[in-house]
Order: C-alpha cells, then structure tokens, then sequence
C-alpha cells in the first residue's frame, strides 16, 4: 500500500531512452508490453517472435570423439572443430617419422 501511495500515481514519463529500447524490443522481438501496472504489482511482457527470428535451429553431431567433432547446422553448414593440441601431436608424428627414416 506504502509502495502504490509513493509510484503507484501519478503520469510518469519515460526517457527518450527507454522509449527507444520499447520499440527496439516490439519491433525486434515482437513484445507486447503491458501499459499500466496489475494491481498486485506485476507487468506481463509476451515475446510473438522467436529470439534470432529463425524459428527452429538445431545442430547435429555427425562425429565426435576425443580431438575431433564435426556438426551438420540447420541450413547445411559443416563444422569440423579439432582440439590444438591434435595438430601438435600430428606434427611431432611426421617429425618423428621424418627422423626415423634419415
């Protein structure tokens, strides 16, 4: 009751700031937001349009062991990611290979 007394009335006006972020996010992430406080003090937002705007996304895992993974995404696109340390290890096989003939 103290709180509704003290901000509860009243116009409060927004700073052209936070009236930029508002649209930002309506316009971004669809948001309807709420236009006055519930009288429990509750302000319900609701997203209408899915946060990066693509609906669906997912990656499948196509190989993984300890050094290496290779992803398939949603549009196609091949990822192959090999720890560091793999390509050191390789280089110090052909090095030793290489001195193993000499």
């Amino acid at each position: 009751e103290e709180w509704n007394s003290i901000f509860g009335k009243g116009k409060w006006r927004k700073a052209l700031s936070e009236r930029a972020r508002g649209m930002a996010a309506k316009v971004l992430l669809g948001v309807d937001a709420p236009s006055k406080m519930e009288d429990n003090g509750q302000m319900g937002y609701s997203l209408n349009r899915p946060v990066g705007g693509h609906g669906k996304a997912y990656i499948d895992v196509l190989y993984l062991d300890d050094d290496l993974l290779i992803m398939k995404g949603h549009h196609g696109t091949i990822y192959a990611m090999a720890r560091s340390c793999v390509s050191q290890r390789y280089r110090n096989l052909q090095a030793s290979a290489s001195a193993s003939r000499a």
